[in-house]
């Protein structure tokens, strides 16, 4: 049985939105920061929950007996110091939003995070 799905994406004014540095930030750097917010706009997780409606999902039990659990082949490895403040506030919005839960469980799955080399 499927959950009702509301509505979770809250409207908002990107025009108005503060996205400069004053002093730092031309008007046409500003421009081009809502042009990207605005075609970007439904990927974004923002304040109060908000995430595009097919982020949310169903949450599937699977009754798997007697199965031995997965061996992680990888061993974790720390996250470089440059990096902590953005994955922690990327985990927090992904915990508050409910896509990610914490768990002690032999079968949770772990985060893969992935950073892309840019050209």
């Amino acid at each position: 049985m499927l959950p009702e799905i509301e509505e979770r994406t809250p409207e908002c004014n990107i025009d108005e939105a503060n996205v400069g540095v004053p002093g730092v930030t031309t008007p046409e750097m500003e421009a081009k920061m809502r042009g990207i917010l605005k075609r970007h706009r439904s990927i974004f997780l923002g304040d109060g929950n908000a995430a595009p409606d097919p982020a949310r999902g169903v949450v599937c039990y699977i009754d798997v007996g007697e199965a031995k659990t997965v061996a992680l082949r990888a061993s974790a490895r720390q996250i470089a110091a440059p990096f902590l403040v953005k994955v922690f506030e990327l985990l927090k919005k992904l915990l508050e939003a409910e896509l990610i839960e914490h768990s002690e469980s032999e079968w949770s799955s772990p985060i893969v995070i992935m950073l892309k080399k840019t050209a």
